[in-house]
C-alpha cells in the first residue's frame, strides 16, 4: 500500500492518485480538471477537481463509488492532516440518500493521529490495517472529515514538559461548564 504521508509525482498531478469511480460496479471515465469557484462554496478554490459525468432518468437510483490514494498535508515540525473533502456533496441536486466513507491505512500511520472529526461510526483493525467508516443518510453535508497528528515534537512531551511548554507559549485555555436543571 502506498504511504498516505509520501507525495509522488501522480499525486502533484491530481487531487488524488490512482482516482477510480465506478457506477454500479462498472468503472466510468474521470477527469482531472482545473477547479474553478462556485458561488455556493465561495471560500472553496480546489486547484484541480476530479469530475464524472452521470446520467439520472426520473425516479433513478445509481450506486456511485470512487476509490483513490491521498498523502494528506504535512509541516516540518511533524503535523500531519489527512482532510477527505465531503462538503462538495453539498452541491448535488439532491441530498444524498446514502453515504459510506472508508479509510483504510497501515497500522503503523494510525498511531499518529490523535485527533479524528467527526469521530468514526465504525473502526476495526484487520491483517494490519487501520479501517474507519462513517455512514451517513439524508445529507447535504456541510462539514468534512480530517485525521490530525499533532506535531512530533509535542507528542514526545510528558505532561510536565507539555505543560511547560504550553505556559512557554503563553496557551492558555479557559472553559466554564453551566448545568441547569429545571424542576417541574
Amino acid at each position: 500500500m502506498l504511504n498516505p504521508l509520501e507525495t509522488t509525482k501522480s499525486q502533484k498531478e491530481a487531487p488524488a492518485y490512482e482516482f477510480k469511480s465506478y457506477m454500479n460496479g462498472k468503472q466510468i471515465k474521470t477527469t482531472t480538471k482545473k477547479g474553478i469557484l462556485n458561488p455556493k462554496l465561495p471560500k472553496d478554490l480546489f486547484e484541480k477537481v476530479m469530475t464524472f459525468s452521470v446520467h439520472f432518468d426520473a425516479a433513478e437510483d445509481k450506486a456511485v463509488r470512487h476509490t483513490y490514494y491521498i498523502g494528506g498535508e504535512g509541516t516540518s515540525d511533524g503535523h500531519h492532516v489527512i482532510s477527505y473533502i465531503l462538503r462538495t456533496g453539498a452541491l448535488w441536486r439532491d441530498v444524498i440518500e446514502d453515504c459510506a466513507i472508508n479509510i483504510e491505512m497501515p497500522k503503523r500511520l494510525g498511531q499518529k493521529f490523535h485527533i479524528v472529526s467527526p469521530k468514526e461510526h465504525r473502526a476495526s483493525i484487520e491483517n494490519d490495517k487501520i479501517r474507519l467508516h462513517w455512514q451517513f443518510y439524508n445529507i447535504k453535508p456541510d462539514f468534512d472529515i480530517h485525521l490530525e497528528a499533532l506535531p512530533d515534537f509535542i507528542v514526545k512531551f510528558n505532561s510536565d514538559e507539555l505543560m511547560k511548554f504550553m505556559k512557554s507559549t503563553n496557551m492558555y485555555l479557559e472553559s466554564e461548564y453551566v448545568d441547569s436543571v429545571k424542576y417541574t
